[in-house]
């Protein structure tokens, strides 16, 4: 006779739930250990089109919080941001004038980030000017840099991305 019996069948139940067990929290760090390194990997790629629009475009282009994707909000930056060209030039997003190059949409759940001077402070908007320096931290005559933290509550970890005057940027890990 062809087919199972009922201790043969019971067995392969125990083995899938033993392997479905140890798999799945592996699985879900995994998704989690990518959703901060996408949100990440995104700020990092949106300040680079930032510094690039503003050298090849010869004016200031901002990165700003928003919670709409259409423009700039006094709120945090896991709620979603932009870049922006600064078409008039008053160093402040403007509807009507100014050009939205790039919207992020808000970040899952689990994530958390903000922004900070590395000299205390937050802040919700960075505009890099013609030369592809973040002319705000130019003008002080400290090691100020801007600090953007993601963090990932379900991992207990994050990445930190350092923009200095020039508008470089540096990454490192962070616990949370």
């Amino acid at each position: 006779m062809a087919g199972f019996n009922l201790v043969e069948l019971m067995a392969t139940l125990v083995v899938i739930g033993v392997l479905l067990g140890v798999g799945l929290p592996a699985i879900n760090r995994f998704v989690e250990s990518n959703r901060l390194t996408s949100a990440t990997n995104n700020l990092i790629s949106d300040l680079s089109v930032a510094r690039t629009e503003a050298v090849k475009r010869g004016l200031r282009v901002g990165v700003c919080t928003s919670t709409d994707a259409s423009t700039c909000s006094a709120s945090t930056w896991e709620r979603g941001w932009l870049v922006f060209v600064d078409k008039d030039g008053n160093s402040a997003w403007t509807a009507g004038t100014d050009e939205v190059v790039r919207a992020r949409e808000s970040l899952p759940g689990s994530m958390a980030a903000s922004s900070v001077l590395s000299t205390g402070g937050g802040i919700n908007l960075s505009l890099y000017d013609r030369q592809g320096a973040v002319p705000a931290l130019r003008a002080t005559d400290t090691d100020d840099a801007i600090e953007y933290s993601f963090c990932n509550t379900k991992l207990g970890r994050g990445r930190k991305v350092t923009v200095n005057e020039f508008g470089r940027h540096t990454l490192a890990n962070i616990d949370c």
